[in-house]
């Protein structure tokens, strides 16, 4: 089990951002799952539940990808309507929602992506959401982000081709930015569902994994040449 930590920023209506020049330069692994399914059930005039999940055989057939970027590229895919499978990956958001200005709200919930077999890469979310020219952003932080190894013990997450090894060589990872793109009007004013969503994202190291993690690449490659 790999423990994440410390910042996450979700963007919906607007393009994925990043945690800064260093934290672009050490990013271990990204995913981004388009056609979602969206929705916001309104509890009270200021409250709420928003929800994103994968779907599948409708107008939306959700497909994603998990990359692992360090030291090397690899992929797990997931097909567009791979819902429908019997398996049981899947991705799914709930956010909480209480508004508390015209274009200003608060925002506690959590973010699971899971694989075919049962891994999940998991968090949890609290931030806050606000609406500008370009959609409604979420900017939140990460509450007990990991990478759990569940079903087969194999440290691995998988996809329905590719996979790769949940051990970065540390315990410890740090960072990571969240771009969530939602098709909506409104500001958390009414109900809604089907919405498409698509949902992209960074997980970075602790600064200290990062360095090991090059150096090794640059010995390897050095062993190469």
């Amino acid at each position: 089990m790999s423990n994440v930590s410390n910042a996450l920023l979700l963007v919906i209506g607007s393009g994925v951002l990043a945690t800064g020049a260093a934290a672009q330069n050490a990013i271990v692994a990204s995913f981004t799952y388009d056609s979602l399914s969206g929705s916001y059930t309104q509890a009270t005039p200021i409250t709420g539940t928003f929800n994103a999940s994968a779907t599948a055989g409708g107008a939306l057939n959700t497909v994603g990808d998990f990359n692992r970027l360090l030291p090397a590229f690899q992929n797990a895919s997931f097909p567009a309507g791979f819902l429908a499978d019997a398996n049981v990956a899947n991705i799914s958001m709930t956010v909480n929602v209480t508004v508390t200005g015209v274009n200003t709200a608060i925002g506690t919930g959590n973010l699971v992506i899971t694989d075919i077999d049962g891994d999940q890469f998991t968090t949890g979310l609290n931030g806050i959401w606000t609406r500008t020219q370009v959609g409604i952003n979420f900017n939140a932080s990460m509450v007990n982000p990991t990478f759990v190894d569940n079903g087969p013990q194999d440290a691995a997450f998988n996809g329905f081709t590719g996979g790769w090894s949940t051990n970065f060589g540390t315990t410890n990872l740090t960072g990571a930015s969240v771009s969530l793109v939602l098709s909506t009007s409104g500001f958390f004013n009414a109900s809604y569902t089907g919405r498409p969503v698509g949902v992209s994202g960074q997980i970075l190291p602790s600064p200290g994994a990062v360095g090991l993690a090059l150096i090794g690449a640059a010995v390897a490659g050095r062993r190469r040449r």
